[in-house]
């Protein structure tokens, strides 16, 4: 198992192709996510706040790919990985199968070679939760 370091582009293409199908920005919050900002009256959110969600989750993953890319490789004591800016996730739309694809390579390269992962267990959750959704839509023709 080697770790892959995605490219900023493949994340902005990524991030992109989930801003822009309904599906999956449908599925994005947890159950556990909608209860809370319920509780808080903050239920239902508009399309601008869940655009921000999605794009912090994509830098959590862009940030947990690097982290666990250079932790693997990185021979050095210290470890500097770039915060991203809401610009560089521009990127362009994507097929849904590849963007299935992406996302599995994604989530496959969050791990190092020792089974360790720096991504947390709710993102975890999304990711499958995008994934999942992207598999039904291909399978019943959407794609």
């Amino acid at each position: 198992m080697s770790v892959m370091k995605f490219s900023v582009k493949t994340f902005a293409d990524v991030t992109t192709s989930v801003l822009h199908n309904g599906d999956l920005r449908r599925k994005f919050l947890l159950d556990e996510e909608i209860g809370e900002l319920a509780l808080l009256n903050l239920y239902p959110i508009d399309d601008s706040e869940l655009d921000k969600k999605i794009l912090c989750f994509m830098e959590r993953l862009y940030i947990s790919n690097s982290l666990a890319f250079e932790y693997q490789y990185n021979e050095s004591e210290t470890i500097k990985i770039e915060r991203l800016k809401e610009s560089d996730l521009d990127g362009s739309l994507i097929i849904n199968t590849v963007l299935l694809l992406n996302l599995r390579s994604i989530k496959y390269n969050l791990y190092t070679n020792n089974g360790h992962c720096f991504t947390n267990e709710t993102d975890m959750k999304k990711l499958d939760r995008l994934v999942e959704t992207l598999e039904n839509s291909i399978k019943i023709g959407v794609a």
